[in-house]
């Protein structure tokens, strides 16, 4: 799951459960990635780095916050 943001419409907590009744079996794994300008962005936006991580951790994926100055290393 490749997003810039909290869910609006629908909001996170209907994209959660949308999440826990299709996956219900676990059969698939959702991988997150949270894309930011600045490594600090990460540390503003806690609540929708911490919504990915869970929704991630739930449906047995790994999250991870990607930052522009990560490219090139």
């Amino acid at each position: 799951m490749l997003t810039d943001g909290d869910f609006d419409d629908p909001d996170n907590k209907t994209v959660r459960d949308r999440l826990k009744k299709l996956n219900i079996q676990h059969k698939v794994k959702v991988n997150t990635i949270a894309f930011v300008a600045r490594r600090e962005e990460a540390d503003r936006s806690k609540d929708f780095v911490d919504f990915l991580s869970l929704l991630a951790k739930e449906n047995g994926g790994v999250s991870r916050v990607v930052a522009s100055e990560d490219f090139g290393k």
